[in-house]
């Protein structure tokens, strides 16, 4: 069961005091089983990452989309891997 990254963009995007940074990321999921249960838990599970701002799991192609700022608490790709491993081992 594994994450990796399959392909990144960045954006910016204007916020009150400043310039927040945006950054998607697709995630390639290995051990998606299911539809009802597996992609709304996956999903939960990588919001729960400080620092996501949304995340979509397609399970016809096992990946995850993920929207995030990287400049709060060090979001990025690997603590969002990290999330969908700690997600997998409880299951």
């Amino acid at each position: 069961m594994s994450a990796g990254p399959v392909g990144r963009g960045a954006a910016s995007a204007t916020a009150e005091g400043g310039v927040a940074r945006e950054e998607v990321v697709t995630l390639q999921l290995a051990g998606l089983l299911c539809a009802e249960n597996c992609q709304p838990n996956v999903e939960l599970a990588l919001k729960g990452v400080q620092g996501v701002r949304q995340a979509v799991v397609d399970f016809a192609s096992s990946q995850a989309t993920v929207t995030l700022d990287p400049s709060l608490t060090g979001a990025d790709t690997t603590q969002v891997g990290r999330q969908w491993h700690r997600y997998m081992e409880d299951r």
